[in-house]
């Protein structure tokens, strides 16, 4: 099961990756880890904010079962590691950080088809900013 859900986990990364990427940020790290803390992907918005995303992934048939959407799997706890990682990024890396439009940490989620092979192409892409 932790084989599959990593797979999960890459699959919704790459998919965030190229939706981030679609929308008009730079992305700088992927998967930059900190210790016991990690950030999924580091981008740069076309205006010089720096976002650090968060990425959910869940195929559809999980929603179906348990009425689950992936935005559920991000909690108090996990946001203030994303907090701290973020803080201990931008301490380590000063110059990336426009002092006029600072920094935010956003959201994708990502859901995938059902699981079975003809509708796992299905894919759908919610952004959250500034969580």
């Amino acid at each position: 099961m932790e084989n599959n859900n990593k797979l999960l986990g890459n699959k919704g990364e790459f998919i965030a990756g190229e939706y981030i990427i679609k929308n008009g940020y730079k992305i700088l790290y992927k998967n930059f880890r900190l210790k016991h803390y990690e950030i999924d992907i580091i981008a740069k918005q076309n205006d010089g904010t720096i976002v650090f995303f968060e990425v959910k992934t869940i195929f559809s048939a999980l929603f179906n079962k348990n009425q689950l959407m992936p935005e559920d799997n991000m909690n108090y706890w996990k946001i203030n590691k994303i907090i701290k990682a973020s803080k201990i990024f931008i301490l380590k890396h000063p110059h990336l950080i426009n002092e006029d439009k600072g920094w935010r940490i956003d959201l994708v989620a990502v859901t995938i088809g059902d699981g079975n092979e003809k509708n796992e192409e299905e894919v759908k892409v919610d952004h959250y900013e500034n969580i």
